[in-house]
């Protein structure tokens, strides 16, 4: 977790960071004297071992130990976005004795009805999405659920990861498909854009793109035109699952009055 007084290696630092003060806490116990690093999003951080209370809605964590980093490190590329602390959902964070996952241990102390975790994505803006502990939200409760194996080989252990089969561009007059090879993998993640085959990327493209941005990585829509846009269908384990374009393009942002999705 970034400290009260954080700075890069340069000296620097960044200001969109929602620093922790320990000086504020009445929970806040120090860990020792030992300097101890981490990384994540290719940052390495650095500090001092501590402990608090995090609290997560009606939820509440007690003596919890993290890193209190006064220093980072970062590479000519990262992907940390100045997050204030990191859950931890991967399936591997229980093997870390130092900084223990606030996931991990809600497991480890029994403080959850089911060792279960859900994650519903955002459907119109990023505020509209939902992460339950404990149990699936009641909005889902009459859903109908699949279950697929997950693979836990090699990198994928680090990341919940599941068999590939297919993935189609299902318009009704010119549809796309593509087979992958057996012991192909899907990352589940939850990053906020899709990534596709540039073979999806042309067909998006003579279709329904609006605009790219300079490094044509992240592409938009005119949101109005999703209601003719086709649907994409993913093959994962022994199921297909079919997303509209409400679902895979939701509205990111307003440009000259016009909705892009």
């Amino acid at each position: 977790m970034p400290g009260a007084n954080i700075e890069n290696s340069d000296g620097g630092t960044r200001e969109d960071l929602l620093r922790y003060h320990a000086n504020e806490s009445s929970t806040h116990a120090p860990g020792g004297p030992d300097r101890l690093r981490c990384e994540y999003g290719l940052v390495v951080f650095s500090g001092h071992l501590a402990s608090d209370t995090l609290r997560i809605q009606g939820l509440s964590l007690p003596n919890l130990p993290f890193l209190n980093a006064d220093r980072y490190n970062t590479a000519w590329l990262d992907f940390y976005d100045g997050y204030d602390g990191v859950l931890g959902l991967d399936p591997n964070t229980e093997t870390d004795v130092l900084f223990p996952s606030p996931w991990s241990t809600m497991v480890q102390r029994g403080l959850l009805e089911k060792n279960l975790m859900a994650i519903s994505p955002p459907s119109e803006g990023p505020a509209t999405g939902e992460l339950s502990f404990g149990d699936i939200s009641p909005a889902y409760a009459s859903s109908r659920f699949r279950s697929i194996p997950l693979v836990r080989e090699g990198a994928a252990a680090a990341v919940w990861t599941v068999l590939l089969r297919s993935l189609t561009w299902a318009n009704e007059l010119d549809p796309l498909r593509l087979e992958f090879p057996a012991g192909a993998t899907a990352v589940i993640t939850s990053d906020w854009f899709v990534a596709v085959p540039r073979a999806f990327q042309i067909r998006w493209g003579q279709e329904t793109v609006l605009g790219c941005d300079v490094m044509h990585m992240y592409c938009w829509v005119e949101c109005t035109k999703r209601s003719s846009m086709p649907d994409i269908i993913v093959g994962l384990g022994d199921h297909e699952f079919r997303i509209t374009a409400f679902q895979y393009a939701p509205v990111t942002r307003v440009q000259d009055g016009v909705e892009r999705c």
